[in-house]
């Protein structure tokens, strides 16, 4: 029954397709919206994480039977969002991706790059058998980009703060996703809504994603940002000084490094064998001298991200043409990005392991954690899939990971 899934996503070579278990606890809700169209009639749908770590679609007759926490989400969902309606998914059915790992290869040519998104897909829905398998769905740079920005405004809410974002209340993002062909999108298939779930115990009332996608975004825009750098592209993103997720997480790690911090200011005190990871993909390598970036909120990232596009010739593809066309947003546009220039651009280097809390030097291969949901074999199978592919790159990829927070 692996045809079910989507064009683009590729199962793990050891291990296949699961029912979705009915009995398992239903622990927060990520996500509401509605179906229908010229695909069928209206009907609401709520997205939740169950204790299996499994997204699945209820119906919102369901509504009544979950249990606690959820109701008490779904009520604030709906009163912190006054005047904002539910969006609408023209489909008959879709599918719903628990992304863990972010890939961007190193060699990819061009500016629309693909972008290998790894985690566990379930679905179809609605079925009367929905099936839950772990794999990788290929998508572009600009698909992820235009999935986060265009339903930006209609992220799940729940009580509570969000530090150093910017933002009353920790929300829970997603990203509306082609899975397929432009003939297949067209026809409301292979419809994907990914979500960057945060691991148990690491998120704060409820599932609230915010870090996550704020770290996906930076990953994103400084890999593009690199190649138009490489390309020669007169673009403002392109000499701009990009801004960071947390502007104390990197204090942290140069003076972990020996550097003292002093306004803007980073100066090296002591000597170390070089940068790797996280401090590699803001500053390229490391000198007596750094000129720290700015932080910026997760509306800030999500303007810049809106900009990008701008830059990506050829955008909008007829893929992402076609999925527009299958939603119905309610609520405003962004406002337009403000960009800052000030300090330099580092040169150019090869895309690198980018994981927040990564200590491997830039050009190893890319070291990846446990897997957040306690699956013990997802090292094994992440690497084993990104290895059958990239057995002869040069340059090592640019990782998100989900299982990795500032």
């Amino acid at each position: 029954m692996t045809d079910r899934f989507p064009r683009f996503f590729a199962l793990r070579s050891d291990a296949g397709p699961r029912p979705v278990a009915p009995d398992a606890l239903c622990q927060h809700a990520v996500d509401a919206f509605r179906t229908g169209g010229a695909q069928g009639p209206f009907r609401e749908w709520i997205v939740v994480l169950d204790s299996e770590n499994v997204l699945r679609a209820c119906p919102e007759e369901s509504r009544a039977s979950l249990p606690d926490p959820l109701p008490a989400e779904l009520a604030w969902n709906e009163l912190a969002r006054p005047g904002r309606g539910l969006r609408t998914i023209d489909a008959p059915r879709l599918f719903l991706f628990d992304v863990r790992l972010i890939e961007q290869p190193g060699d990819a040519p061009g500016l629309d790059d693909p972008v290998f998104l790894y985690g566990s897909m379930s679905g179809p829905w609605p079925s009367e058998a929905p099936q839950v398998v772990d794999g990788q769905l290929t998508v572009s740079r600009g698909d992820v980009m235009q999935g986060l920005v265009g339903c930006a405004t209609q992220a799940f809410e729940y009580a509570g703060t969000s530090e150093g974002l910017g933002t009353p209340s920790t929300r829970c993002y997603h990203c509306l996703l082609p899975g397929g062909r432009e003939e297949d999108i067209a026809s409301g298939g292979d419809i994907v809504l990914a979500y960057l779930v945060p691991p148990p115990g690491l998120s704060v009332g409820g599932a609230g994603n915010d870090i996550l996608v704020g770290q996906a975004l930076y990953d994103l825009l400084k890999s593009f940002q690199e190649d138009l750098v490489r390309n020669g592209s007169t673009s403002p993103l392109a000499r701009m000084t990009l801004p960071v997720t947390s502007r104390s997480y990197l204090e942290h790690q140069l003076k972990a490094q020996g550097y003292e911090i002093n306004g803007d200011v980073a100066t090296r005190k002591i000597a170390h064998t070089g940068f790797g990871g996280f401090l590699h993909s803001v500053f390229g390598g490391d000198r007596e001298d750094l000129h720290l970036p700015p932080e910026a909120s997760l509306d800030e990232f999500f303007r810049l991200a809106q900009q990008a596009l701008g830059a990506l010739p050829g955008w909008p593809s007829s893929r992402s043409v076609a999925l527009g066309r299958r939603l119905r947003v309610a609520g405003g546009a962004l406002p337009p990005p403000r960009l800052a220039t000030q300090g330099a651009v580092a040169p150019a280097a090869p895309p690198r392991l980018s994981g927040i809390h990564s200590t491997a030097p830039p050009q190893s291969p890319p070291v990846l954690t446990a897997g957040h949901r306690g699956d013990g074999a997802m090292n094994h199978w992440i690497r084993d899939m990104m290895n059958q592919r990239g057995a002869g790159a040069i340059s090592p990829p640019r990782i998100t990971n989900t299982a990795e927070l500032p």
